[in-house]
């Protein structure tokens, strides 16, 4: 059973301090107390089990008597919430000036070609990302809302992939690479011809 009562001000902070007696705890520290005193007093060492509650030699629980409850604060911050509208995949055709010219996949329709082209301001992207574009860099385009504060507010953030640009000659590298391969497999595309005919 527990009894709570307000006190006027904390030594703390000067605000009221709600404060929880745990009354079952304090009759146990009481009644401890009671026969320890007991004992010391009276010259014998026998004393009747009924006498001592079976829980005496073990020390007090941790949480016993009063306590303090904690209030939770009323500047608490909610985690801001995002909810994206709409997400591209592009890859930089150009860069003219301040623009940004590049094709773009529509992710949220989930298409896997790009069928669609825009000019993109460079003051869109971070300062770091800015360093990144250049024709065939990949970026995603992101628009949406963003909960924070009680407040709702649109936003456009472009994020460049930082993965290396394959350049022409690792291309064709790869290309050759693949064909070796296969020919290895398969054979070579002479001999299948000339088997086959």
């Amino acid at each position: 059973m527990q009894t709570e009562f307000e006190s006027s001000s904390s030594p703390t902070n000067g605000k009221a301090l709600r404060v929880t007696f745990d009354a079952d705890a304090v009759k146990y520290r009481q009644k401890k107390r009671a026969l320890i005193l007991r004992n010391q007093s009276v010259d014998n060492t026998s004393v009747g089990s009924e006498d001592i509650d079976p829980r005496a030699d073990l020390p007090a629980p941790e949480e016993v008597g009063i306590r303090p409850l904690r209030f939770p604060q009323s500047h608490v911050r909610i985690a801001p919430r995002e909810i994206t509208l709409q997400e591209w995949e592009g890859r930089v055709v150009q860069i003219q000036g301040r623009l940004v010219i590049a094709r773009l996949v529509d992710i949220t329709a989930g298409d896997t070609e790009e069928a669609e082209e825009v000019e993109l301001p460079l003051d869109d992207v971070t300062e770091a990302d800015q360093a990144l574009l250049r024709p065939g860099a990949i970026f995603r385009w992101i628009i949406g809302y963003s909960y924070a504060s009680g407040r709702k507010e649109r936003f456009a953030r472009v994020i460049v992939r930082r993965l290396p640009i394959w350049t022409a000659r690792e291309m064709s590298e790869a290309d050759r690479e693949a064909s070796e391969l296969h020919d290895a497999i398969f054979g070579a595309s002479e001999d299948r011809a000339a088997s086959a005919g």
